[in-house]
């Protein structure tokens, strides 16, 4: 078995220690690995494989004080890590070559030869389930085995591409990806903290916190998880409608007067109209309810109630909308018109007979 010995323990037995730099970091390193060294570090790469063919004793004897070595050259100014820089609502320390921009929501992190990328989603997300909202994120982008690391801990999933692990806290959703041939990026996940521009920055703070803990920074790092770790299964989808009769406040529906497609009926619930098809678990439901105003400086305010209102879960605002789930897998969306809020649900979410019926509609 290897002897390890961790690299980060060795590079503060440096002095004068400065900054630890993005090779000298949180992954260990085993004396029949080879560390990345630079090419003028060669001749200790030699020695740390010349003491891995003798007994362990040797390797005890030479190998700490080579890795010892081997780190503090790492320290030198042509590979260390630059100033932190602000890049929408986050800070973050970078290698020297690396790139962070501003993707909407996100912050993308690109290696100098883009082999390597990072991404870091925020989102305000009302009434939210965590386990819905990782299911909906892996089913976009095939990925599988979602695992929760520790109660509060969030929950990681991986794709062929990358690591994933999401979490939600105090109406905050965070997504973050790691690239599976990124190597060594601990230290540019634990820099990260909320720039002083944050609007939120105490939930995004308790959030890089849980990132940041042991099991999921390990995940992250390196793929790495317990076998027994938590499997997170949320219930399938029912399609069940909600009790739309329950939900009117006694005002008529818009009347609609355009052929609908065959196989198709309409059903009137007070201000609600409901289309669905008799034999088949697929429907589309339109409710208008009367304009309200937001309180200054909320704008969605009034929407993000109202999708409540309808059973909605993991709420998040978009452009002029409002788009929601439900527990039984129906989407939804709130938008206003000049006249009135209109509230948007339909089941299943991808569908060709519910785009013919829109089209119908319009």
């Amino acid at each position: 078995m290897p002897f390890a010995i961790s690299g980060c323990e060795l590079c503060l037995r440096c002095k004068p220690a400065p900054k630890a730099s993005a090779l000298c970091a949180p992954m260990p390193m085993f004396f029949n690995e080879q560390p990345p060294l630079r090419e003028g570090n060669m001749g200790m790469l030699r020695l740390l494989r010349g003491s891995a063919r003798h007994s362990s004793t040797a390797v005890l004897r030479f190998g700490a004080a080579a890795l010892l070595g081997v780190c503090c050259l790492a320290q030198n100014p042509s590979v260390s890590v630059a100033a932190p820089r602000t890049v929408g609502d986050f800070s973050v320390e970078l290698p020297a070559g690396w790139k962070a921009v501003e993707e909407g929501n996100s912050l993308v992190i690109n290696s100098p030869k883009e082999d390597c990328y990072i991404t870091v989603l925020e989102l305000d997300c009302f009434n939210g389930d965590l386990e819905l909202m990782a299911r909906a994120s892996a089913n976009t982008t095939n990925g599988s085995d979602l695992r929760t690391l520790g109660e509060g801990k969030g929950v990681v999933y991986a794709d062929r591409v990358g690591r994933y692990w999401v979490g939600l806290l105090n109406d905050k959703y965070m997504e973050v990806t790691v690239g599976h041939k990124c190597k060594g990026t601990g230290p540019i996940m634990k820099s990260l903290k909320p720039s002083a521009k944050a609007k939120d920055a105490a939930p995004l703070d308790k959030l890089l916190a849980v990132l940041n803990s042991p099991e999921n920074a390990k995940w992250l790092a390196t793929g790495d998880r317990p076998d027994d770790a938590k499997i997170v299964e949320p219930p399938d989808p029912t399609g069940d409608m909600p009790n739309f009769a329950a939900l009117g406040d006694g005002a008529a529906a818009a009347s609609n007067e355009k052929p609908i497609p065959a196989g198709w009926r309409t059903t009137q619930h007070g201000q609600w109209t409901v289309y669905d098809k008799p034999d088949e678990k697929v429907w589309l439901a339109v409710g208008q309810y009367p304009l309200t105003k937001d309180p200054e400086g909320k704008w969605g305010a009034s929407l993000i109630e109202l999708a409540r209102k309808v059973g909605g879960i993991n709420i998040v605002t978009g452009e002029g909308t409002v788009d929601f789930a439900t527990r039984e897998g129906a989407m939804g969306t709130v938008q206003t018109t000049e006249a009135n809020t209109v509230v948007e649900l339909h089941y299943p979410d991808d569908d060709g007979s519910l785009a013919e019926l829109r089209e119908a509609l319009q």
